[in-house]
């Protein structure tokens, strides 16, 4: 095997499962379907993806979908490392092609962060269609392991030929001043979720932002994110926040039953009374 740590990051992407490894370089490979059910020695017979630039931690976040409309998804690569960090956007004929590696030159497109210190790539969330073009979306956030400056999540627009360049150029909308930031998180960048929410088809995106105080989790509605503006927790249509000044609520946040009528968003709380996992409905 490699002998790093494996599955930091994994998602299915068309007969591959892509998954990050750790060590010695953070990388990323493509299994075969038969070797995603015994990782122990698959690793080494997978088609491995590394950095050609400086920018750091590769497979930091992993998202598969369709961007460009050819009914092949993408894999979607963030690496917060360097000083802009960058999203990588792979074609899903290359994955699936019969390569023996690959490197982020390979990639058809490349997203960046704006400006020094506020890296790209903290997470890429698989949006689906906050638009009616056809085209899949994509959430990417920044990743900033400093408590004073906020991250900011943008909404990536799918096409038949995205462009390549900086995120807050290309970004349909953004959603900034997120505080993901805590002094104890094990993991420095707001968690996020998207999924359509309230019936549009359109995924909303739900944010914890921890390092407020107290916590905040907000979730802005995919009608909202899919038109132009720049927003912050304040124009969240749904705001929900933390009991205690130091509790990180929103430091965890996943959804459940979103094929039901009666989604939950699951919000952990680690510094509320030795640690607390709230359950709130988000049906709106």
């Amino acid at each position: 095997s490699s002998g790093g740590s494996i599955g930091f990051a994994a998602v299915q992407v068309g007969e591959r499962l892509a998954i990050t490894v750790s060590s010695p370089v953070t990388s990323v490979y493509l299994l075969e379907g038969a070797d995603a059910l015994n990782l122990g020695g698959a690793v080494e017979r997978g088609v491995p993806i590394t950095s050609d630039s400086s920018v750091e931690g590769l497979g930091a976040s992993l998202a598969s979908l369709d961007m460009n409309g050819d009914g092949i998804a993408e894999l979607i690569v963030g690496a917060p490392g360097g000083a802009r960090g960058a999203v990588y956007l792979f074609d899903g004929a290359l994955i699936g092609a019969e390569a023996g590696s690959l490197t982020t030159d390979d990639a058809d497109i490349t997203w960046t962060g704006p400006v020094s210190g506020a890296p790209l790539g903290g997470e890429t969330l698989g949006a689906g269609r906050v638009t009616d073009d056809g085209y899949d979306d994509v959430y990417a956030s920044s990743y900033v392991a400093d408590a004073a400056k906020p991250r900011t999540f943008y909404t990536m627009l799918g096409g038949a030929n995205p462009a390549s360049g900086a995120a807050s150029d290309l970004a349909m909308s953004s959603v900034t001043d997120i505080m993901g930031f805590t002094a104890d998180a094990a993991v420095n960048f707001p968690s996020a979720a998207a999924a359509d929410l309230d019936g549009d088809l359109k995924p909303e995106l739900v944010i914890g932002s921890p390092g407020e105080s107290p916590g905040r989790v907000y979730v802005f509605s995919g009608d909202m994110l899919g038109g132009p503006g720049v927003f912050t927790g304040a124009d969240a249509p749904v705001g929900i926040q933390g009991q205690d000044a130091s509790d990180n609520f929103g430091q965890a946040v996943a959804l459940a039953g979103i094929e039901t009528a009666n989604p939950l968003a699951l919000v952990a709380a680690p510094g509320q009374s030795g640690g607390v996992f709230w359950t709130f409905p988000l049906a709106f």
